[in-house]
């Protein structure tokens, strides 16, 4: 199973999978989760044996205290530059643009992380990725490693899959801090840089969204590098956060020559028009997540079935008052016969007899018969 990013809106994965599977018994037959941003928090909680109702919980219970802005002097020591500090101290930092933002989250990041972080430890406590029973489902989450450096090479961008592999490098990571890394959406979000007792440091990373807001192609990459399994054998659903109205139409673009760093990452929308908050990372997020479910269904063909529907409005994925629509709006969907076909192919893929090699055993190579053994059939 695989969970997109989309902040609040991975309520709409943790609802449907609680409708699909009420009981969490189809989530003890999956071998991977796979999620990224928030959708890593879904996929981390499935592994650690907590069900979609009460995942979905957290998200109804938590929001409105991970998304609550930051003041401008949340650090201990001052941010700012000296430039920063002077348009800080003489502009309105609260007033807000047409799209919501304001003028301190241009010099700062959103939100505080501590506040996601105290939340994660509150679902995950200090429990390990490594920690995760072999015999149970296995997770990986995507996240963007911000200086990863081999040997005689200098610093480059490593898009990276954090995972409960006894292979992965970054198993001993706590969830909680596995979330972190890949909930740290720039702008939103502080890169995060988690501790690692057995690895030593590994640096700073930022959100998987940057490169997989659908991890379905990260799912099978992980399920192939780590879990020897041939993805001819992978049968997958890839939860969606719901499709919301986005994108910019041309007449609400404005001088679009015009354009620069900061109408991409922080855009003052015309009175009356629509501009999304950081339209690149939008954008890019985006795109990433129908390029991935495009590739996934041609790869895996009718084996991936691609659970999501349209909301009907613009994204509001740090908007605690979401909750309530978003609610609603599942409650709607779950009811159309849409929902009812693909719950029908979940349970009938999640439920036929599995002769594929159990992701437990699969690290393991499998000793070959002896010749005695092959005489008998043994």
């Amino acid at each position: 199973m695989s969970f997109d990013s989309g902040g609040v809106r991975s309520l709409v994965s943790a609802l449907l999978l609680k409708d699909a599977d009420p009981k969490g018994h189809l989530a003890q037959k999956t071998d991977l989760f796979v999620g990224t941003s928030s959708g890593a928090i879904v996929a981390l909680a499935l592994a650690y044996g907590i069900r979609a109702g009460a995942i979905a919980d957290f998200f109804a219970n938590n929001a409105a205290k991970i998304y609550e802005p930051a003041d401008t002097d949340w650090n201990e020591g001052n941010p700012f530059s000296f430039e920063q500090q002077i348009a800080l101290d003489t502009v309105p930092t609260y007033d807000k643009a047409a799209n919501g933002e304001t003028i301190k989250s241009v010099f700062q990041t959103k939100y505080l992380s501590r506040n996601l972080r105290d939340a994660l430890i509150g679902l995950f406590g200090n429990a390990r990725l490594s920690e995760l029973p072999r015999s149970g489902p296995q997770v990986a989450v995507a996240a963007l490693q911000m200086g990863a450096v081999t040997r005689g090479s200098a610093a480059q961008w490593k898009p990276v899959l954090i995972g409960s592999s006894r292979k992965d490098p970054l198993s001993e990571m706590l969830l909680a801090d596995a979330a972190m890394a890949s909930m740290a959406t720039p702008t939103l979000f502080a890169p995060f840089k988690p501790s690692l007792p057995m690895a030593g440091d590994c640096g700073y990373f930022a959100d998987g969204g940057l490169f997989a807001a659908n991890p379905s192609m990260a799912a099978i990459e992980y399920a192939d590098q780590y879990c020897r399994a041939d993805h001819h054998d992978v049968e997958m659903v890839s939860f969606g956060t719901g499709r919301s109205n986005g994108g910019i139409d041309s007449g609400e673009l404005g001088r679009a020559e015009c354009w620069g760093a900061w109408q991409w990452m922080k855009p003052y929308a015309c009175e009356g028009k629509s501009i999304p908050a950081v339209p690149l990372i939008n954008a890019t997020s985006s795109a990433s997540a129908q390029m991935s479910e495009r590739y996934a269904g041609m790869i895996l063909k009718d084996r991936y079935i691609r659970a999501d529907f349209d909301l009907d409005e613009p994204a509001r994925d740090c908007d605690s008052s979401a909750i309530g629509p978003i609610t609603k709006r599942v409650a709607d969907h779950v009811a159309s016969e849409e929902w009812a076909a693909q719950s029908r192919a979940i349970q009938a893929a999640w439920t036929k007899p599995d002769e594929r090699t159990d992701v437990a055993t699969a690290e393991r190579p499998i000793p070959p018969k002896s010749r005695l053994s092959q005489m008998f059939g043994l």
